[in-house]
């Protein structure tokens, strides 16, 4: 019966960081995982709330059982060597509004200079400006931006 309902309502599994399956249903067979999708686990209404799969860099941000945000984690070192953990909205680039947690812990308001010569204004754990060393390169992201 499991399966039925799975194929019907196109139904993808996902192993939690807790080991509990998160379900989600797609609009079709092959789709994405994508903002609006309806998600269960175990077929019941879940709580409002973070979920972290476990095999991919993905936390889904879940609000009356439907995925509201996708942000994809990744690690970054500073230049002190300090690695930071940023949620980003973007998959391929950090923005403006990124949280990052350093030590698993929402990182204090701060600046961050990364490797790669960015500096991340950090306020209330949050990306509140970016800054890269050069006067090139923050001119480019700000028209990019």
């Amino acid at each position: 019966m499991n399966n039925i309902r799975r194929e019907k309502l196109f139904i993808v599994e996902q192993k939690l960081v807790d080991g509990k399956i998160f379900e989600i249903e797609r609009s079709y067979y092959l789709a994405e995982v994508e903002i609006g999708n309806k998600v269960s686990i175990n077929n019941e209404v879940i709580k409002d709330g973070s979920y972290q799969i476990s095999n991919e860099k993905k936390i889904y941000e879940v609000k009356n059982n439907t995925i509201i945000q996708i942000f994809t984690v990744n690690i970054y070192k500073t230049s002190s060597e300090t690695e930071i953990t940023v949620h980003q909205k973007n998959y391929w680039e950090i923005s403006k509004g990124d949280s990052v947690f350093i030590n698993s812990e929402i990182a204090e308001s701060q600046s961050l200079k990364l490797t790669k010569g960015r500096i991340l204004l950090i306020h209330d754990g949050k990306i509140n400006q970016i800054k890269w060393k050069t006067i090139f390169h923050n001119l480019l992201y700000l028209y990019l931006h």
